[in-house]
């Protein structure tokens, strides 16, 4: 299963992600997206709470996704 199908691409900490790790420079493009958010959260304090809800859920998708792997994996032995 491939990251951005687990982590249902159009959320924004999907892409952001996707974009980190496909970048030339992961460290650089991290920092980068860190500051932006920073900014943004300073003017929008609120987008911090909602950042941190889709993080959550996108975080409880990969879970399931990976208890559900190992109950497959379990229950085919």
């Amino acid at each position: 299963m491939k990251l951005d199908s687990l982590l249902d691409v159009a959320s924004s900490s999907g892409k952001s992600l996707t974009r980190i790790a496909s970048s030339n420079d992961p460290k650089a493009a991290a920092k980068a997206l860190l500051e932006h958010k920073r900014d943004q959260w300073e003017r929008d304090p609120m987008q911090l709470e909602r950042d941190i809800k889709v993080t959550k859920r996108d975080f409880d998708n990969l879970m399931d996704a990976r208890l559900h792997k190992i109950n497959y994996t379990l229950d085919g032995v």
